[in-house]
């Protein structure tokens, strides 16, 4: 009906296996006595012991209660849960933020502060302000509307940075498309997406994808020396709660799926003081821009005053 832990270590010359646990039931049938036995050159005795005290908690609480749920049984003490809660729970955020808003602040902040490098070229955060601002107007322009997932087709550069941040300016999600996918893939990606807009660069004007649109989705290119217009355009205010952007699963397991984050999530993310970037810092963008991976190359110094490497 219950079990005690009676630590009695004791040195063999040998075990048979890496870890042994043996199991000795009592003779009064009032408990079990647990011996571990292990390999001292890949585990020490605090580690073991530990191993020991989790088995024990797990088998008094099916003792106890043999309908427990797997899920509910308790493998970490109390004080260690206590001690993973305070691990796993970063400072709480005084408000929620946008990406828009975190980098009009660090535009406010470093205005001549380098923002994008790339080979011999930099642009400041005021120019990659204004250079994103067209090509959000032009979104705006084409009939963008407030979270619209709008594909996206450039390679990695200026001009790429600067479309994202365009396309969260106009309230709507950027949708990275994966440079290395055919072209019937990028289809799958987009099938039922209602952007009247494709983004590209110059590199993509007769790719198969973009040669493929349908008639209702225009087709624009951003270039790093964008000049649009943009004359008498508002843009719209962004919450913290509406869509940053659409990336979409692998599909190795079915069909791939599209996974929409906020921008709460990406703030989150990107400021968490665990990275410690502060201005003047450079972080590499290196990650497929269709992966997860980049939302800390592209914001999280975006939204701290550090610089993003090509």
């Amino acid at each position: 009906t219950g079990l005690e832990v009676t630590p009695e270590p004791a040195v063999l010359s040998t075990v048979k296996f890496d870890l042994e646990i043996g199991f000795t039931p009592h003779p009064d049938h009032t408990g079990l006595t647990v011996r571990l036995g292990y390999a001292t050159d890949l585990f020490d005795e605090v580690t073991v012991r530990g191993l020991g005290e989790a088995l024990v908690r797990v088998l008094s609480a099916v003792a106890a209660d043999p309908g427990t749920r797997i899920s509910a049984l308790p493998v970490v003490s109390p004080a260690q849960r206590d001690t993973l809660t305070v691990w796993g729970s970063g400072p709480e955020a005084s408000e929620p933020g946008t990406v828009t808003g975190g980098f009009a602040a660090a535009v406010r902040a470093t205005p001549d502060g380098v923002a994008v490098v790339e080979g011999d070229r930099s642009l400041s955060y005021r120019e990659l302000d204004a250079l994103s601002d067209r090509v959000a107007y032009r979104l705006l322009a084409a009939g963008v509307t407030v979270e619209t997932p709008v594909p996206v087709l450039m390679q990695r550069g200026t001009a790429l940075v600067a479309a994202l941040l365009g396309i969260m300016k106009a309230g709507a999600a950027y949708l990275p498309l994966h440079l290395a996918h055919p072209a019937p893939r990028m289809h799958e990606t987009t099938e039922g997406n209602m952007s009247p807009v494709l983004l590209i660069d110059p590199a993509h004007a007769d790719h198969p994808y973009t040669l493929s649109q349908p008639s209702t989705r225009s087709v624009l290119t951003v270039a790093a020396d964008d000049e649009a217009d943009t004359a008498g355009v508002v843009l719209p205010v962004v919450v913290p709660g509406q869509l940053a952007y659409v990336m979409f699963t692998s599909g190795s397991t079915g069909r791939p799926k599209g996974i929409a984050i906020p921008h709460r999530g990406v703030v989150d993310l990107a400021l968490d003081p665990a990275w410690n970037v502060t201005p003047g810092d450079r972080v590499l963008f290196q990650a497929p821009h269709a992966f997860d991976g980049s939302v800390y190359e592209l914001w999280t110094p975006l939204l701290s005053g550090a610089a993003i490497v090509i």
